[in-house]
């Protein structure tokens, strides 16, 4: 490869860069940005091919294989483990606890070139929450360090490979992977895994196959129009595809074309000029070091960075990224070799990374560097009473119920309780008020991350989760007098998901089967659902989804002394809402007649900020979305139990609202 090829490679890697770092800032409404990785992979699987292919025959042994993974290690690791174990000392003054240790696991995995897997089973990529863990861009260098020793050991080691048996091997590894892409049910873990990505790099291997032997094209027209179609892609993607499947198929074939077609004159107008030469060869150190500031820069605004907060970011991801490339990434690109010096200095922040990761994990994140009570404000989270100490279990059938509130077996049962943990994290609030006014109640038990309907079922990216119809030919059996469901709605009714690794949708055979049609899943099951209650002649309340926080409500109170410090915006009683996902199920039940809907945002939120602490300043929550025992009791004394006394009036509640 000539210079100038080589100089609009590396303009190519800038392109890819930009588009990255402006997604994942927010800026310049490049809501597929995050491809610019997709761009980077069939680049890699352009450039190892050649590599490989450029070792001599008597090279291409195993000895020849480790030499070339140690060289590929030596490109990647010394910048990634400096980020890391700066990034950790950071953490140390900024992060609460649970991050920081979270923080130091993942660490562990990316400095083991191992967090894809990591992530995979602990995060969905597109989820709210994933925008403050500090170290997911790793996941794509993981992703490229397994490719180096997958490929590397097909071009090493196999024998007697000629030109077309490669290529063969080529096509039919990306046949494969494309396949797996299209049809891994696993949503969250496609994302991630070489198996469902590994088509992007063939696809840059068989460009380099193809001009092995030729010099690169020169059509300014393809050129053209691929360069723009990859500028639709960062504009028009978004994160709520399945992605790869078949979307990221489109990127890849746009990169590839310009891969073949760089030495054209509009390749050269593009990507050959100084400025997107320079970025490119600094693109690595740039990629390592904006999400690391990213992460904390969402983290201490809590997701709501100004865009003078993200310019000033954007500056500083530059000024830090040339010093990583000039005094680390440089250090390891000599031609020469790498001298002892710099190897010892690797394995010494390599093991000084580690340990102090252990550290982390081994105490618990320090979980005593932050105490929220010096200002105030009461920690409810470890005040739990056991859902064992309110239930008095009993069988109907062959099916265990909890009876709660007023055990009076003379007396006719007046509630019963369906849902999911949302269901359950009101027991205790709905058990004290029953038990003061005399209210007996059942609480039906079901799955966690289930819609309790009465048609179709939930499934997940992991799989089906067990059914929740059985329980509803009940309600017939134990006759209540009103039916009280309560669930995270808005889990079910989109198709993105939210926190942790799951994806849940609702299925509805022969109907709606796709992630796609979660919206239009989620109608149809609950209306059926509630038809079939109000055929059974029970009244229907809905207590709609608490607020949910892309930042743990308990992380901003331990956070209280920094944010102090920072003048940041982690004050009492108040919390940015973020609830676009929940305004499906609101909307629904807000229009759905002959039901009584409480609406806990509107109950809980004012037109800005929503409440996560009491009048008397304790905590309501014990995670991003689940309330604490104390906080049950406050907002079912302050906004359920007048609702719930009314529906048991003789007036009813068809016609009640919150």
């Amino acid at each position: 490869m000539n210079s100038n090829y080589l100089g609009n490679l590396n303009g190519l890697r800038a392109f890819a860069v930009l588009g990255v770092v402006f997604y994942h800032f927010g800026l310049g409404g490049l809501d597929g940005g995050f491809v610019g990785v997709d761009v980077f992979l069939v680049i890699s699987g352009f450039l190892i091919t050649r590599i490989i292919n450029n070792y001599s025959n008597q090279n291409k042994n195993l000895s020849g294989y480790f030499h070339f993974l140690l060289k590929r290690y030596y490109r990647l690791a010394p910048p990634l483990i400096f980020i890391l174990l700066v990034s950790l000392v950071f953490g140390y003054f900024l992060l609460e606890s649970k991050t920081f240790q979270f923080s130091a696991q993942s660490a562990v995995a990316s400095s083991l070139f191992l967090s894809n897997f990591f992530y995979a089973n602990e995060l969905n990529y597109f989820g709210p929450d994933s925008n403050v863990v500090t170290f997911l861009h790793s996941w794509s260098l993981s992703l490229e360090m397994q490719f180096y020793i997958f490929w590397g050991a097909i071009l090493f080691l196999l024998k007697k490979k000629t030109k077309s048996g490669l290529l063969i091997i080529t096509v039919a590894l990306f046949v494969i992977s494309l396949f797996l892409s299209i049809n891994f049910n696993d949503f969250v873990s496609s994302y991630y895994l070489l198996h469902t990505r590994f088509y992007e790099f063939m696809l840059g291997a068989l460009c380099a196959l193809h001009l092995s032997n030729k010099k690169p094209y020169d059509g300014s027209i393809i050129s053209l129009v691929s360069i723009l179609g990859l500028i639709i892609v960062y504009f028009k993607f978004d994160t709520n595809m399945a992605y790869p499947s078949w979307y990221g198929l489109l990127p890849c074939v746009f990169t590839a074309l310009i891969i073949l077609n760089l030495n054209s004159r509009f390749s050269n107008y593009v990507f050959g000029n100084r400025f997107m030469a320079y970025l490119g060869m600094i693109s690595y150190s740039i990629y390592l070091v904006h999400w690391p500031i990213s992460a904390y820069g969402n983290y201490l605004t809590l997701g709501e960075m100004s865009f003078s907060f993200k310019i000033l970011s954007i500056l500083l991801v530059f000024l830090l990224s040339n010093f990583v490339y000039f005094v680390i990434e440089r250090q390891f690109l000599s031609k020469s070799g790498i001298s002892k010096s710099k190897k010892a200095s690797l394995i010494f922040l390599y093991i000084l990374s580690v340990a102090f990761s252990f550290f982390i994990i081994n105490n618990s994140g320090f979980d005593n560097r932050f105490n929220a009570s010096q200002y105030g404000f009461v920690d409810a989270k470890e005040d739990l009473q056991s859902q064992r100490d309110i239930c008095t279990y009993k069988k109907v059938g062959k099916i265990n119920l909890c009876y709660f509130g007023s055990l009076n077996d003379t007396k006719p049962l007046d509630v019963v309780l369906m849902g999911d943990s949302h269901a359950w994290h009101f027991l205790s609030g709905l058990n004290s008020v029953f038990k003061r006014n005399g209210i007996s109640a059942v609480k039906i038990n079901q799955a966690g991350g289930t819609l309790p309907s009465a048609v179709g079922s939930t499934t997940t990216n992991k799989g089906p989760k067990p059914q929740t119809r059985k329980y509803f030919p009940l309600l017939r059996v134990l006759s209540p007098k009103i039916v009280i469901l309560s669930a995270r709605w808005g889990l079910y009714s989109n198709s993105r998901g939210s926190y942790g690794s799951k994806v849940h949708y609702q299925v509805i055979p022969g109907v709606y089967e796709k992630r796609e049609d979660a919206k239009s899943a989620f109608e149809y099951s609950m209306g059926k659902t509630l038809d079939y209650i109000e055929g059974t002649k029970v009244r229907a309340v809905v207590i709609g989804q608490v607020p949910e926080f892309g930042v743990s409500p308990e992380y901003c109170q331990e956070m209280i002394p920094v944010m102090n410090y920072l003048g940041g915006k982690c004050t009492p009683n108040t919390f940015t809402k973020n609830f676009e996902y929940m305004e499906i199920s609101n909307e629904y039940f807000s229009a759905r007649k002959n039901i009584t809907f409480i609406n806990m945002i509107e109950s809980m939120c004012s037109k800005d900020s929503c409440s996560y602490y009491d009048d008397k300043n304790i905590l309501l929550y014990k995670d991003g979305d689940h309330i604490t025992y104390m906080g049950s009791i406050f907002l079912a004394s302050t906004y359920i139990e007048k609702i719930i006394l009314n529906g048991l009036s003789k007036e009813g509640i068809g016609s009640e609202s919150n």
